[in-house]
């Protein structure tokens, strides 16, 4: 999702395209008791709190 310098795209991007795939798989698992933990690699402090 970034590289040490910053995301490998804007938040509005993430919002739109990416966050509500990972909202799905992470609210899947969370709905049956397992805790999720969404690794990324990078700088995703522009991302935050996305």
């Amino acid at each position: 999702m970034a590289y040490r310098s910053g995301p490998f795209f804007s938040p509005r991007t993430y919002d739109e395209l990416f966050f509500p795939h990972d909202k799905r798989v992470c609210d899947f698992f969370n709905a049956r008791g397992i805790p999720v933990i969404l690794h990324t690699d990078g700088q995703i402090g522009p991302l935050i709190p996305g």
